[in-house]
């Protein structure tokens, strides 16, 4: 495949960041490619749960889900199990399993780019782009031959380890104590009508992150995250044990189940401070877009995509394409969600000294329904008064479960 396209946006990568930008900015009346190097959309590790609020904010149908969560069943060593409502919230996303009775999500979120009028393109790999007079000239590599297209914006979105983040220089290799290293197995029992999901602090599996289980149309998915500098063994190993010898997640997996082969990837914990350069944006796991503590990046990488195609769409009217013009999409985003992150992060790095304990205040005042209003009311203040703290006074009310 030989000859040059030419488009207003390309985004590179047809995750849920991809695909919303890609929509929104179709819808703003640019023309769009949709990059996906896979042969479909939504081929990657993820438990599978979406949070409520994705829900809200983007009009998601509900054919592309498998089940409605009724709650988080939350394990908290000491503490034992403790409830906490999920109002809103499902999983679907990026199974192994094959279902065709339901719209993977990410397939759900490119075909609504594409009837945005969004040309997505399938197994489509990015080798290189340069930026050359306003205009970046991206190589593409496909089955049938290479091809060139000419963009005058792109968006990377194509993960962790971003092509268009390494080619740009944006996104350096992170330290271990910035980055979560994740596995997972998916468990088809052939049916399931359990409707929460399940996670689990307990030492006897990892001092700090958690093992979880969600539920899924014909069985869960059973997996584990841990701060990449903590890990000590490897976590296929642990999560193997966990499997055989976790008296709970025994019962998930009767006998009979067929167990699919282990996944993993390598989650950010840590948003990038610089995800903008000249004609380029980065969004989702490329740019650190994930909450630290949960490891949840869908709903920011959507958000952020919402906002970079806006930004997007005024950069063109302008016939600006500058660092600087396209700067006004991290401020926005660093002055919203991005805030939500810095927070995470900043109180990650304080609870990770001592993660299983600080989650057991946590969740022991959940259990007194007078002890969790106080904790609300609490945080509803000072969090709202951290910059006028010393940081040794932050430290103490965040260890404390004073500020969530």
């Amino acid at each position: 495949m030989t000859g040059t396209s030419e488009y207003d946006l390309v985004v590179v990568g047809a995750g849920p960041g991809g695909s919303v930008a890609a929509r929104v900015a179709a819808e703003k009346g640019l023309s769009v490619l949709l990059l996906e190097k896979k042969t479909k959309p939504g081929r990657k590790l993820c438990a599978g749960g979406i949070i409520g609020r994705v829900m809200r904010k983007f009009d998601i149908d509900e054919d592309s889900l498998e089940c409605k969560i009724e709650s988080y069943k939350v394990f908290v060593g000491k503490e034992g199990w403790i409830d906490v409502p999920a109002k809103g919230a499902a999983t679907s996303y990026r199974t192994t399993m094959e279902n065709e009775s339901f719209r993977r999500f990410d397939y759900y979120l490119a075909m609504r780019a594409k009837d945005s009028g969004v040309s997505l393109q399938t197994s489509a790999q990015l080798v290189d782009l340069k930026r050359d007079d306003s205009v970046t000239r991206l190589l593409i590599r496909t089955p049938v031959g290479d091809m060139t297209v000419s963009s005058r914006l792109v968006i990377g979105s194509d993960g962790f380890h971003s092509t268009v983040g390494r080619l740009t220089g944006l996104s350096p290799p992170p330290p271990s104590d910035r980055m979560t290293v994740a596995v997972q197995r998916e468990v088809i029992t052939g049916r399931n009508s359990d409707c929460n999901c399940y996670h689990l602090f307990d030492p006897s599996i990892t001092d700090t992150g958690y093992l979880w289980a969600y539920p899924k149309s014909q069985g869960f998915s059973i997996g584990m995250g841990c701060l990449a500098s903590r890990i000590i063994d490897p976590l296929k190993v642990v999560l193997q044990k966990a499997m055989g010898q976790n008296q709970f997640i025994k019962t998930l997996i009767p006998p009979g189940s067929t167990i699919l082969p282990l996944e993993g990837a390598p989650i950010p914990a840590a948003p990038l401070n610089r995800f903008v350069a000249e004609g380029v944006m980065l969004v989702g796991d490329a740019a650190g877009h994930c909450d630290p503590i949960s490891g949840d990046g869908i709903y920011y990488a959507m958000s952020a995509g919402k906002l970079a195609a806006s930004v997007a769409s005024e950069a063109i009217s302008a016939g600006d394409f500058s660092r600087t013009r396209l700067a006004t999409f991290e401020r926005l985003w660093k002055g919203a969600e991005g805030k939500e992150l810095a927070w995470e992060r900043r109180r990650l790095e304080i609870i990770s000294k001592d993660y299983l304990t600080h989650f057991e205040k946590v969740m022991r005042r959940r259990k007194n329904p007078s002890a969790e209003r106080f904790v609300r009311r609490t945080d509803y203040y000072l969090s709202r008064m951290t910059r006028l703290m010393p940081s040794f006074v932050v430290e103490k009310l965040v260890r404390e479960g004073y500020i969530l």
